[in-house]
């Protein structure tokens, strides 16, 4: 990895020694300002490390080449450098720099951003990494060797470089997983929360100092590279300095520089979700305890008191008590331990067992009931009676791995912050539907959706639910910005062989799933539950293209009302694909108009065209007359009857046309401005 060697070290120097020592060399003159606010103890703070949506795949390829336009034409340099060995690009009159690199197929723009994807961190921390370890971001004329070893990784104080992590791309996600591991509560030999000796230099006679580690994204960099600038080097901007290390202070040079401060802003709650409120926790130095609470002010006197520090976002949480909510009970075990639960009973047990203060309801949470993917579990650990509480299951499984710490299960749900999130129950899973001005996006997981809403999508609350079980698998695939979800397997291959890249099953349905609708409009794709939605999209030119997948919910059957103004009727059927044609044809959906009952149980209503006019009978002598005079018959329309309380549907005429409401006040109405009441139709 990065040795802390100078920056600042001519560019012919290193040519000429072609170590395995590589470091970044900075073209910006430099800017002692920019080092004002380095604390060893805090470098970059969790928050900034972790934002991976910070850049998008474009911004980091235009970021590339705003620092570095790819210029140097000097072909002499280039035939001097091949012959001595180096191997370099050189196309179109001029050296090939990173942003305009190709490797295997990929820029490293894409490199970049797919790794700050998988592995969630901050692209800007990727390309300040680059910077600093090989001046890729500035340098016009990178050799292969710089690629080979783009960030350091495998590259000890004490031995070669390890050929085994060569490459750019096995470069810049070596580092990413490495920084996520410790993110993740991995192993550091500069551990989060505790004090340690880091050094000022390779060298140990340069000495160094005790520093306090106040969060898991310095321990990160100090895993990667570990000693500490002295006030010399700090001094010395990005130059040289007596028993210098430059590594970390050249770190936080460049991203200052670049990309603003290493460090989150404290206490800045974004929860905008109705009475969801952000719980910030402080940890203990000694003995490792955490304080969670949603005031600010509780937390900031906690860590102005000397021994905390400020541990960030723990979760979301609600303010006060409401519908499928349960409290969340805080208590001061032995005067020094934090502990927290939603059992009652737990709590009067501890209370009655050990030596403990009850502090109250600290925050309320969901309902164990209401969990599936309505929120996120928080889970609890336990070492040596000191609890810790995450709702990240890789930091669960990291504690549980590397430190000790015993698993005690999920805790608690925690709420969303990002947007009001519908609870439900055991058994079942929202499947949540986003919209980014052009097209719309589903999906069962409550961290996509979040994640989407923080990158700019809007949420328009939940599409449908369906089983969190087994059942039929519903397949979703992406092409083109555009993605759309098949239940048949047949589909999905047909899809896949025309290119479409295959995300895995979205959800699965089953006989609870209600009933969703699809359409079809250029390159997008559009569903829903909702009929009066459906009818409403097919008025503006979206293509039915059938019901994907679900069955209706309802005990009876909808006879969805339609009107004409041109042809001045009404129209009535229980066919969502008839009447999503109609109004193609400009009919005007009003509502469910009456219910019929499902299957063919009772009596059928015959539907017949006469007049230019839709006509429903259920009298099987009407019927009969109509035929016998040669009206055209179009069939049983539906079934009615048979259920004790049954509305009556009344049958008027208005004009020419034949009308039918199960509303006495319209029928009144209707009789009132001329209509002629001809009684129940059935």
């Amino acid at each position: 990895m990065d040795k802390g060697l100078l920056t600042g070290l001519l560019r012919c120097l290193w040519l000429l020694a072609m170590t395995a020592i590589f470091v970044g060399v900075s073209q910006a003159t430099p800017v002692a300002a920019h080092l004002n606010g380095f604390s060893a103890g805090r470098i970059m703070d969790d928050a900034v490390m972790s934002d991976k949506s910070s850049m998008s795949e474009a911004q980091i390829q235009s970021f590339l080449k705003s620092k570095n336009h790819c210029n140097d034409r000097d072909y002499a340099k280039y035939l001097r450098n091949t012959a001595a060995g180096y191997s370099y690009n050189w196309k179109d009159g001029r050296f090939v720099c990173m942003a305009d690199e190709v490797f295997n197929g990929e820029s490293a723009a894409k490199i970049i951003w797919q790794a700050a994807q998988d592995y969630s961190i901050n692209p800007q921390v990727l390309i300040v990494l680059l910077e600093k370890e090989q001046s890729l971001i500035t340098d016009t004329w990178p050799n292969s060797r710089q690629y080979q070893i783009a960030t350091g990784f495998g590259c000890p104080d004490t031995a070669p470089c390890d050929a085994q992590y060569y490459g750019l791309k096995n470069q810049v996600r070596r580092a990413a997983a490495l920084f996520r591991d410790v993110l993740n509560g991995g192993w550091s030999n500069y551990p989060a929360y505790s004090t340690v000796y880091v050094r000022y230099s390779p060298d140990a006679s340069c000495g160094g100092s005790n520093v306090f580690i106040e969060n898991r994204a310095t321990s990160a960099l100090y895993r990667y590279t570990p000693y500490q600038p002295n006030a010399a080097a700090l001094a010395a901007g990005t130059g040289s300095a007596k028993c210098g290390a430059y590594g970390n202070r050249n770190f936080y040079h460049f991203f200052t520089e670049w990309f603003g401060s290493t460090h989150a802003k404290m206490f800045e709650c974004d929860a905008v979700a109705k009475d969801v409120v952000c719980v910030w926790r402080a940890r203990n130095a000694e003995n490792k305890t955490e304080f969670l609470s949603p005031d600010v002010a509780a937390v900031k006197d906690k860590i102005s008191g000397g021994g905390w520090a400020y541990g960030g976002l723990a979760f979301y949480a609600y303010s006060k008590p409401r519908d499928n909510a349960v409290p969340v009970y805080a208590l001061l075990l032995n005067g020094s331990r934090y502990f927290y639960t939603t059992g009652e009973l737990e709590k009067k047990n501890v209370l009655a067992t050990l030596p403990s203060q009850d502090l109250g309801v600290a925050f309320y949470v969901l309902d164990s009931t209401y969990r599936s993917n309505s929120g996120y579990p928080v889970y609890r650990q336990v070492l040596n009676d000191v609890h810790l509480y995450y709702m990240s299951g890789a930091e669960r499984n990291e504690l549980m791995n590397s430190t000790g710490y015993v698993s005690e299960g999920i805790g608690w749900y925690a709420p969303s912050g990002r947007a009001e999130t519908r609870p439900v129950a055991n058994g079942r899973v929202n499947v949540y539907r986003l919209f980014n001005g052009t097209r719309h996006f589903y999906t069962a997981g409550l961290a996509e959706r979040d994640n989407a809403i923080r990158a700019g999508w809007k949420s328009e609350g939940v599409a449908f639910t369906t089983t969190a079980g087994t059942g039929t698998p519903v397949y979703r695939l992406f092409r083109n910005n555009v993605h759309i979800y098949v239940l048949s397997v047949a589909e999905r291959d047909k899809l896949v062989s025309g290119g479409w890249r295959y995300e895995g099953v979205a959800w699965n349905v089953d006989d609870a799933t209600t009933q969703v609708f699809e359409f079809h409009n250029g390159n997008s794709y559009f569903y829903t539950a909702s009929v009066a939605e459906a009818f409403s999209i097919a008025n503006r030119g979206w293509t039915y293209t059938g019901k994907r997948f679900g069955t209706s919910q309802e005990d009876r059957l909808a006879v969805y009302r339609f009107y004409s103004t041109q042809q001045n009727q009404h129209f009535y059927t229980v066919s969502v694909p008839e009447a999503l044609a109609i109004v193609n044809r400009g009919w005007v959906y009003e509502g469910i108009g009456f219910y019929a009952n499902k299957g063919t149980v009772g009596r059928p209503v015959y539907r017949f065209y006469l007049h230019n006019n839709h006509f429903y009978t259920a009298n099987e002598a009407e019927k009969a007359t109509l035929m016998g005079r040669g009206e055209r018959y179009e069939g049983v329309a539906w079934y009615v009857g048979g259920t004790r309380g049954d509305t009556p549907v009344y049958r008027l005429v208005v004009g020419h046309q034949h009308f039918y409401t199960a509303n006495v006040a319209e029928r009144d109405v209707v009789i009132k401005n001329g209509g002629k009441y001809e009684g129940i139709a059935w």
